[in-house]
């Protein structure tokens, strides 16, 4: 019998690695950011870049001090967080914003800083729902209006990174009580998040009267005809003091270790709709699989940091549905396969590129019904990098292509390519919407 293939190889390349103990040293004093500067004692830290695979993590003493030696030369960053205080990064100007400013360490040397830190405000509330209670599934959130790019647009509250003690978002507890906390003194619109909570019918009293004729006529009684089914309701998305566009809400201003209580707001019913469509492929048939997502959008709203999204399975004949839809304007995406059912189903057979398609519908509360999706190939986005300045030794290898997306709406990774020999690029497949085409060399 003939030998059995080798098995596959894998080839690693070596990477070269800086020194992880050095002569450096970095002291420090973390202390309140207010009048008499007191010292912050247990403040958990982490010390990242510079010659360190990894971070070196440590909290200061009991009088606010730390110390961390033996650190290889190099740029380093400091964040910095505590309970009650605002997640910082060293080098901030203002509470919460930004990266920092970097550390530098040369050999030898013994750098010593003062970290000051903002008392965090919190922001409390209870949401009223018309029901028994608010579904489980509503979250609150402190949003801020900025202004990128000359739009005014709502974003998710900025913490100066990630932080373990971060609550700027969080569900309501089984009361409606919410509770934001970790917040950096500043103006904020408080709002619920909410999307396709699914559809609620509230029975009226002349469906109940209908229903207790059953009872009441008796054998061969004569029914009066039932009356119209009610519509559909469901929740919205809400803002303080209880509108559903955010740019009319009342702003809530918080200062510096501030407990805001009273922020409470109405979470009214509104008209939910169905949507029922179709997906086309290439010559008209049913893509192998498709798989469809809706996405709620708006002026002044960056959807990739507000909004969610909800999927719907592609049925083998191209249907897809969605529930709960509550009014708004939506952009359906679909991402299809153009192989065979076959080869969509893993049973051998050839797959050709993705196919993508793309829909926007106005939603007022009124079910939509034979919508039509066609998809076909991507886009394809070519060009050329022009450097300014001396060009990396090997392009191909140091530089690379992405393609943001402006909405919410991406399946897996980003479309992205790494240009040629050349300086040319090729971005085949992108879907359908709107990017940024951002680069970075190395």
């Amino acid at each position: 019998p003939p030998s059995p293939p080798p098995p596959p190889q894998v080839m690693l390349r070596d990477v070269p690695v800086g020194p992880q103990v050095g002569t450096a040293r970095l002291t420090g004093l973390v202390v309140a950011n207010e009048a008499g500067g007191q010292p912050i004692r247990r403040a958990n830290m982490v010390l990242s870049g510079g010659g360190l695979l990894l971070p070196r993590q440590f909290t200061s003493n009991e009088e606010g001090r730390f110390a961390v030696p033996t650190l290889p030369a190099g740029r380093y960053t400091l964040q910095v967080w505590r309970k009650r205080l605002v997640h910082h990064y060293y080098g901030n100007t203002r509470p919460g914003i930004g990266g920092g400013t970097t550390i530098m360490l040369t050999d030898g040397q013994t750098v010593d800083i003062t970290v000051r830190m903002t008392r965090a405000a919190a922001i409390t509330g209870r949401v009223i729902a018309p029901t028994a209670s608010p579904p489980s599934s509503f979250s609150v959130q402190a949003m801020e209006l900025r202004t990128i790019g000359g739009e005014r647009v709502l974003t998710v509250a900025r913490t100066g990174g990630v932080s373990p003690v971060g609550g700027v978002g969080g569900s309501v507890d089984d009361g409606g009580v919410y509770r934001l906390y970790g917040l950096a003194p500043g103006s904020y619109v408080i709002g619920t998040q909410q999307f396709s909570s699914g559809q609620i019918q509230i029975m009226t009293s002349a469906e109940v009267d209908w229903s207790a004729q059953l009872f009441r006529g008796g054998p061969g009684a004569a029914l009066v005809a039932p009356p119209a089914p009610p519509r559909n309701v469901g929740y919205a998305s809400v803002y303080y003091p209880g509108t559903t566009d955010p740019f009319a809400a009342t702003i809530v201003t918080v200062a510096a270790g501030e407990e805001r209580t009273g922020v409470d707001f109405n979470l009214p019913l509104v008209p939910v709709a169905r949507l029922d469509g179709t997906v086309i492929g290439p010559g008209g048939q049913p893509p192998a699989s498709a798989q469809v997502s809706f996405a709620m959008s708006g002026p002044g709203v960056q959807m990739r940091q507000i909004y969610g999204y909800v999927s719907s399975v592609v049925t083998r004949e191209g249907k897809f549905f969605a529930t709960g839809m509550p009014p708004g304007h939506y952009t359906i995406v679909v991402r299809a396969a153009s192989g065979g059912m076959a080869a969509a189903r893993g049973r051998g057979g050839s797959q050709g590129p993705q196919l993508w398609g793309s829909l926007d519908v106005d939603v007022d509360g009124r079910d939509l019904t034979d919508l039509t999706i066609a998809v076909q190939p991507g886009t394809t986005v070519s060009g050329r990098v022009v450097y300014d300045g001396t060009p990396p030794t090997d392009v191909s290898n140091s530089t690379r292509l992405s393609l943001v997306p402006l909405q919410q709406m991406s399946f897996g990774s980003q479309p992205g390519a790494q240009p040629s020999a050349d300086n040319t690029f090729t971005i085949a497949g992108v879907p359908p919407g709107a990017f940024r085409l951002s680069a970075f060399a190395y």
